[in-house]
């Protein structure tokens, strides 16, 4: 019964080497009983990545060490296929870990195997991490030539959802880039797709996302008509924390409309249900948007409350971009009721948030509004450090709004 058990892991690892074993019938111990129980180099490298994957995040040094082992045996067997797949598991580790540099080299080792190999699925793949990897290093011009690639291939595949997963990617880069109308021609593609296929998670993004699109690009009527329908699928489907995106997102439409009454409704709608749910990000979401109420209205201890509630969502749920964001909010406010000392204060906060996280947008934003800070107290000096800071970032990155307010307060 033991050869029996032995054979029949051996034919399944031989067949299917580098396709996980189901999470669900394999726990850590019996994975690690199979590797003592096995001399099969091939099988011990299966066996070596899968342990590298199921290991609990938290204990790195196991995950590494296996992941060291499966690259050490597929090194000896001298197959390139074996190499690339043992590469591109190290190169998911260091992603996991939020390594960008070094899951990148590894990235491209696995492509430039792949490459060799003819592996056109898996050439797309380390394609599409290296277009996400060069948007986490804050490089979207690589990112959407990456992700451009993979599409390619993708659509020589004639793989459906790995087409809808690309579309997005390279609309979410032209929206990155502020090109809007490239952005909104994927996204539609995606959502064709999407619908297509009765995909319903990718057809709510297209829709959520086409929203914002035309929001950006003024449309509101037309952004609107996306986002309700985005909403009827998160009703329908229970999925609440889409609904307390999307009701939010409706909310935006009618404040640009100057319908602020009803856009506090739907902020206030989306607040009880992310509350009910238990949903940190989407109760920052809907915080920050009650609190931008509160501060047009010239109501600022009523919107400091709720900026500060943001604030506490979004450590909750480690979203510092939001946090920078909730920072600059809070300077606003100050900024607003006269106290600058204080608005400096939340200003460099969100300086440090931001370049933490190498958001440049939001750098940007913070070091312009650091510089009318400063220059509304006098401190010429610091004003202009600031103003050269945020129009060098501006500039390199194509945020013309941002730009134009720093050549203003440098004039």
């Amino acid at each position: 019964m033991v050869f029996l058990h032995k054979i029949s892991v051996l034919i399944y690892l031989l067949v299917f080497p580098f396709i996980l074993l189901s999470q669900k019938s394999q726990t850590t111990d019996s994975l690690i009983r199979l590797l003592a129980d096995s001399e099969q180099d091939t099988v011990r490298l299966g066996l070596f990545i899968e342990l590298s994957n199921k290991i609990e995040k938290k204990d790195s040094l196991k995950k590494f060490a296996y992941a060291d082992s499966a690259l050490t045996i597929s090194k000896s067997l001298q197959k390139q296929k074996y190499l690339a797949f043992s590469l591109k598991n190290k190169a998911w580790l260091f992603q996991t870990y939020k390594n960008y540099n070094d899951a990148i080299a590894f990235y491209k080792k696995t492509l430039f195997l792949f490459e060799k190999i003819g592996n056109k699925p898996e050439m797309a793949t380390a394609n599409y991490e290296l277009g996400r990897m060069y948007y986490r290093v804050n490089k979207p011009q690589k990112s959407l030539d990456l992700h451009k690639k993979a599409l390619e291939t993708r659509n020589l595949l004639n793989d459906t959802s790995k087409i809808i997963e690309s579309e997005t990617a390279v609309a979410i880069m032209f929206w990155r880039l502020g090109e809007l109308n490239d952005a909104e021609k994927h996204f539609l593609r995606s959502l064709q797709l999407s619908e297509k296929t009765n995909d319903i998670k990718s057809t709510s993004t297209a829709l959520n996302s086409l929203g914002a699109i035309y929001w950006g690009l003024g449309r509101f009527n037309r952004a609107l008509e996306y986002y309700e329908t985005a909403l009827a699928i998160a009703k329908k489907t229970n999925n609440n924390i889409n609904y307390a995106l999307v009701v939010n997102n409706i909310g935006l439409v009618y404040q640009e409309w100057g319908k602020n009454d009803i856009a506090l409704e739907n902020y206030r709608d989306g607040l009880k249900v992310a509350i009910k749910g238990g949903h940190f990000y989407a109760s920052a979401y809907s915080y920050i948007n009650i609190g931008k109420i509160y501060q047009l209205n010239k109501e600022y201890k009523t919107a400091l409350v709720n900026f500060d509630s943001s604030l506490v969502n979004y450590k909750r749920a480690s979203k510092k971009i939001g946090i920078a964001f909730t920072y600059r909010r809070k300077g606003n406010v100050y900024f607003e009721m006269g106290n600058i000392e204080k608005a400096i204060e939340y200003y460099k906060l969100s300086v440090k948030i931001a370049d933490e996280i190498n958001s440049k947008n939001h750098l940007a934003k913070a070091l312009s509004a650091l510089a009318k800070a400063y220059f509304k107290i006098n401190d010429y000096s610091s004003s202009n450090i600031a103003a050269k800071k945020s129009l060098s970032i501006s500039l390199d990155n194509s945020y013309r709004n941002i730009a134009k307010d720093n050549y203003f307060t440098l004039s």
